[in-house]
């Protein structure tokens, strides 16, 4: 067997504008040639039967490939390996070439100028357009990337095959971007602590515009991956269906205890209690399937019937039970149309992708579709369709925020004194996160320090310990938090009304000092917080988008930022990623084509609630 080493000595004489060559078919060694001598050939034109066997090698062999292996942090490369040989290859060897186009271009513009300085209807007009056609077919075939052809023909010899490698395939690339964006983010942040020495800070620029160059590569690459798979996985070739413990394969049973992410399965009886198929069962779970991966779930979503109106922690849809059956024939027509033991809302907590390389289809906006559909054919009496969701950076870009702020504030205070004028206070006190009022309560139940007591210094945003108040969230334990302010957290969630937390009976100020000091901590990291979240889902984006990724899901499927909750989810994942906040996003079926809409506009609207918006005024 030829070795990559020595597979090609010589690389092929190359004419302008021509592609890579491959040299002679060879049998298959395990790995991609990664050599100069081996990837600077170009590919013929008349190079289909190479192209033919490459697709099946590939085909045949990634499969049974050890997995992707990416280095450590303190690595600069990934580690070599074979798959990641191929995708790198793909990417960056099987791209167009700049050098190629330019001269595809060249040629196009001046066949195109010289065909206007003739007549048009003289007897070589034919002649000339026969060349203008092979000129644009020319530049076609120069800034069409080989990997498209090597795709294509994957996907025609075995079309069921050729998927799960192409979804494989894909999955890996999107470990590899991830891993050199971080490099790339690396990069950056090392040159910024090298720009004293030349000689580092020139290596660190040729690293970090390699870093680029090779992401781009990566990103064109998946581009045209998603183009394919959402072509092939169009909800008119996927099947609908409900997922049940008894009658579903044991395999999707399998997927679905493994895939679920959010809310994972803690038992075999929490697994029973979730895909049971009696119609009393309050849960239901539903998947999208396609005929090329049979009993293989693309995408699932676990719903909960509730009886009550929206659920407001994750015991209200985990630990749901069975509604009492009806034990009177319904006579009047109100009991007709909703009796007692039918459940008013549909409740989705979780959405987990099942296949990695189809992330970014856009299969989940179908689901929910069919989803409500097939919920409001087995139960009319559902009126609501609800999330109950995560956030899962929310805590992540609150550090970073209040960094940011103190940051800002150490900077102001290093300066001048004339440069911490008046109106420039009040210019940022607008843009401020923390409000005076919630200043205040913090300190007043010593969340933050006391020291300032004067009226003047709370009226100082700027002032603000940012880091003081992170550190004491730190140390907080929402669960005893939560249980000591349970009756406001009650009374709010009832009344959804955050001046009811403020106006408590006389009677309880008689109780304990230690209790009634923990009531006011509730009210005041409560507040606090349910006015950051909703900043951070309503108002902060990232190129015109919500900067929370579930939020932009939903949001662009047409639902409605209804509810911000507290103490939500007290789990370790919960606490760890949004200090427990949830969030209710409402599916208003008559509203979704309208709000859809109104996000996809230049404006980017974002439909907000009336839950949602007190915490935004």
């Amino acid at each position: 067997t030829t070795t990559p080493a020595t597979a090609t000595a010589t690389t092929p004489t190359r004419h302008p504008g021509s592609r890579r060559s491959w040299t002679k078919p060879r049998p298959w060694t395990g790995t991609i040639p990664t050599t100069a001598a081996t990837t600077a050939t170009t590919i013929p034109d008349n190079s289909h039967r190479r192209l033919a066997e490459l697709a099946d090698e590939l085909v045949r062999a990634y499969d049974s490939l050890p997995p992707l292996r990416l280095s450590d942090n303190s690595g600069e490369h990934v580690t070599v390996c074979e798959r990641s040989s191929i995708v790198k290859f793909l990417a960056n060897e099987c791209c167009p070439e700049e050098a190629g186009i330019q001269t595809s271009v060249e040629d196009y513009y001046h066949h195109h100028r010289c065909n206007a300085d003739h007549d048009n209807h003289n007897s070589n007009n034919k002649h000339r357009k026969n060349r203008h056609r092979h000129h644009r077919h020319r530049l076609r075939k120069a800034t069409t990337p080989i990997y498209e052809a090597i795709t294509d023909l994957v996907l025609k010899q075995n079309a069921r095959i050729g998927m799960e490698f192409l979804i494989a395939l894909r999955e890996d690339l999107l470990t590899t971007m991830r891993y050199h964006k971080s490099l790339s983010r690396n990069s950056i942040n090392n040159s910024n602590y090298n720009n004293n020495d030349d000689d580092n800070g020139n290596t660190q620029q040729v690293a970090t515009a390699t870093a680029a160059s090779a992401g781009d590569n990566f990103k064109d690459l998946d581009d045209y991956f998603r183009s394919v798979l959402a072509r092939w996985f169009a909800p008119g070739l996927l099947q609908h269906e409900r997922i049940t413990y008894e009658s579903s394969p044991a395999s999707i049973i399998e997927a679905i205890a493994k895939s679920e992410a959010v809310h994972p399965v803690k038992s075999l009886q929490d697994l029973k209690d979730r895909l049971s198929s009696s119609n009393q069962n309050p849960k239901r779970v539903f998947g999208l399937f396609h005929p090329l991966l049979p009993n293989r779930p693309l995408v699932v979503v676990h719903v909960a019937l509730l009886h009550q109106n929206l659920p407001a922690c994750m015991n209200d849809v985990l630990r749901v039970q069975q509604a009492p059956a009806a034990t009177s024939i319904p006579t009047t027509a109100s009991d007709i149309r909703r009796p007692p033991a039918f459940p008013e809302t549909a409740a989705f907590y979780s959405i987990s992708n099942g296949v990695g390389g189809l992330a970014g289809v856009g299969l989940g906006e179908f689901l929910l579709k069919e989803t409500i559909r097939a919920l409001r054919e087995e139960l009319p009496s559902l009126a609501v369709f609800v999330t109950l969701s995560p956030v899962p950076n929310f805590r992540k870009w609150m550090k970073v925020q209040f960094l940011l702020k103190q940051q800002q504030q150490e900077l102001q205070q290093l300066g001048s004194n004339t440069s911490n004028a008046t109106g420039t206070e009040e210019e940022n006190a607008s843009d401020d996160l923390i409000s005076p009022e919630d200043w205040k309560a913090l300190r007043e139940c010593g969340l933050v320090s006391s020291s300032s007591s004067s009226s003047s210094s709370i009226q100082q945003p700027n002032t603000f310990p940012w880091e003081e108040f992170l550190e004491s969230l730190e140390q907080i334990d929402f669960s005893e938090l939560h249980k000591a302010g349970a009756e406001v957290a009650t009374r709010a969630q009832t009344q959804a009304c955050v001046a009811n937390n403020n106006n408590d009976d006389d009677s309880n100020s008689t109780s304990a000092s230690s209790r009634y000091y923990d009531k006011q901590q509730f009210v005041a990291v409560r507040t606090v917080l349910l006015k950051l979240l909703s900043r951070y889902l309503a108002l902060e984006k990232h190129r015109g988008k919500p900067l929370d990724k579930v939020c932009g899901f939903h949001v662009g499927n047409g639902a409605e930022i209804h509810e911000v909750r507290f103490a939500a989810d007290l789990s370790r994942g919960g606490l760890s990623k949004s200090y427990g906040l949830m969030v209710n996003y409402l599916y208003d079926t008559d509203k979704v084509p309208t709000n859809q809409r109104n996000f996809e506009s230049p404006h980017r609207t974002v439909p907000v609630g009336p839950g949602v918006k007190r915490w935004l005024e």
